[in-house]
């Protein structure tokens, strides 16, 4: 586990403290719960109102985005006055399927299935994105319009097919877009140059939650038949790592609800099949087992397993999912492990990794680059032949914008894509080696030889033990749900005292920590630090500075507040 260095998030002043505590009567905000407020930008009764009670009333006007007009009329003449069938095109990872299932769904249960029909591109075969295989299949099946959902934005040869066959198509996407956009009927994308939608961060799903609240308007359709799939667009978010602030909070909030109370029916199944029966999914939950479940269909085999699944709700297709899921994991350890061994010693003096490896699965490149960052926190791109190119996917740490460092070596690149913490890209024939010296470049010139360190930022530092009690715990749970612009409160505390008698090593490779631990005043409480194990002989009977969540253990029906430690300052 890499040591990161701890950090002090900025503080408020004491006069913003003394002004947002004065909204409220006396005592009723603590110095800890106003300084996260703060942190938030919730410096008013306004925006705490807003934060802690969301409400659907909220959401944007839909037609504040670009083209967002022009597309649901489009829509809306080819289904209610013209009788066209329409394709929905999505990518095949969990934010273009959920995309794919919300607007299927909506249409076929409003109008029939007849005039409706989705496809998933097979990345093995037909790549990222639009594909001409895929404008071949919605022409020969008789579509004349294809809305595509998480790709599209820089599909301008594919478009450019498209219309040639006599199909229009509106693209729905929420990726970077490039200086030259496709021709088609309709782009709706909230980072387009000049779109002043006033939130830029929406899932793909959340970009397709728009356009049908956009159509409900149009053909006066009751939101209740939109919002029956907002559990939907709250998996995408979480599995598609985008802020859970502002517009993408309020999905997220009644999403995720409705996913724990009553799901789109193939979610329930997912949700067994995960382990998560009875339980509450939560953001995390999503992204460490439903999304990899869903994800893993299109990186070993082909993501309709997923459609069929929420589409159907058999749990065959649930089944299937677990299965690939293992399989999954036993081939992307393989790989981290051979890169690891690779690149321990021999790429010491690098800032990034550019790893090669022939008959590497296509489909786990992504997860493989984002474990191999975890190890030596530099930028990462891991490349592989699927027998025809050299393709490759790529993840970064945050000081460094993967995709505009790419877009710097795009002469080596036949296409490439994504955003600042993932790219997917194809390199032109015999250009490995000079891409990789060219990413090497762009990396010394950001980094300018200060390699960057990985940082955790803390929010509050506590005294001693006895401000985390349980009035602590249940306000921290109201700032849920957490995620990337609303991280769950970490705290820190200095001069603590592990007690070696009540401390061990656990689990079921002896890697993690049980800890009990002392404060100055001899308070103590009960700890667990996962994957820290290493530190044991260091830490007992020493004095350590830890940073934490605090979080509740149950055990044999006894309820406790513990540590969840992050980081040992030895």
């Amino acid at each position: 586990m890499l040591d990161y260095e701890i950090k002090k998030k900025k503080l408020p002043s004491k006069k913003e403290l003394e002004k947002l505590k004065s909204f409220y009567s006396k005592g009723r905000l603590s110095d800890t719960v106003a300084t996260l407020l703060l942190q938030r930008g919730l410096d008013t009764k306004s925006k705490i109102r807003k934060f802690f009670l969301p409400s659907l009333t909220d959401l944007y006007d839909p037609f504040l985005m670009l083209d967002m007009h022009k597309a649901v009329k489009r829509i809306y003449n080819a289904v209610v006055l013209n009788n066209e069938k329409v394709l929905f095109y999505g990518d095949y990872d969990v934010d273009g399927v959920t995309s794919v299932v919300l607007a299927y769904n909506f249409f076929s249960g409003i109008y029939g299935k007849s005039n409706f029909d989705w496809y998933i591109p097979d990345r093995f075969d037909e790549g990222y994105g639009m594909s001409i295989k895929g404008i071949d299949y919605a022409k020969k099946n008789g579509c004349s319009l294809i809305i595509t959902f998480d790709c599209g934005i820089n599909a301008i040869e594919q478009v450019k097919y498209a219309n040639s066959k006599g199909i229009d198509v509106i693209i729905t996407d929420h990726h970077n877009p490039q200086a030259s956009l496709p021709e088609a009927f309709a782009i709706v994308n909230p980072k387009r140059d000049g779109d002043n939608y006033p939130y830029k961060e929406l899932s793909g799903c959340a970009v397709a939650f728009k356009l049908l609240q956009g159509y409900c308007e149009i053909a006066n359709i009751g939101f209740s038949n939109l919002y029956n799939y907002i559990d939907l667009v709250a998996l995408s978010i979480a599995a598609d790592i985008v802020p859970i602030t502002d517009e993408n909070r309020i999905f997220c909030q009644f999403g995720l609800d409705k996913l724990n109370n009553n799901p789109v029916r193939g979610l329930r199944e997912l949700v067994k099949i995960s382990g998560f029966k009875d339980k509450e999914i939560t953001v995390e939950k999503i992204v460490f087992g439903l999304a990899p479940r869903i994800n893993v269909a299109g990186r070993l085999k082909h993501a309709k397993i997923v459609v069929n699944l929420l589409l159907t709700g058999k749990k065959e297709f649930a089944f299937i999912l677990d299965e690939l899921n293992e399989e999954r994991k036993s081939i992307e350890n393989k790989v981290v492990e051979t890169i690891i061994e690779r690149y321990e010693t021999k790429n010491a003096n690098f800032n990034t990794i550019v790893a090669y490896g022939d008959g590497w699965n296509k489909g786990v490149l992504g997860i493989v680059a984002s474990k191999v960052v975890e190890q030596f926190y530099k930028p990462t791109i891991v490349f592989t032949f699927d027998g025809e190119k050299i393709t490759g996917s790529g993840r970064t740490v945050p000081e460094f914008n993967i995709f505009e460092a790419v877009k710097q070596c795009s002469h080596c690149l036949e296409k490439f894509g994504g955003h600042n913490f993932a790219v997917g890209l194809v390199l032109k024939d015999g250009c490995l080696e000079e891409f990789s010296k060219c990413l090497e470049e762009v990396a010394s010139k950001i980094f300018e030889n200060q390699r960057p360190v990985p940082k955790m930022y803390f929010d509050v530092e506590v005294k001693d033990f006895s401000e985390l009690n349980y009035n602590l715990y249940n306000t921290i749970k109201r700032f849920a749900p957490f995620g990337p612009g609303n991280p769950k409160p970490l705290f820190y505390v200095r001069n603590v005292k592990v007690h070696g008698s009540y401390s061990r090593i656990v689990g079921t490779n002896l890697n993690h920590l049980k800890l009990f631990v002392l404060d100055k005043n001899r308070f103590g409480m009960g700890g667990i630090a996962f994957k820290q194990a290493d530190k044991f002989e260091k830490i007992i009977n020493n004095e350590i500075g830890i940073c934490f969540y605090l979080e509740e253990n149950v055990y044999k029906e006894k309820h406790s507040l513990q540590l969840n430690v992050k980081q040992i300052e030895v």
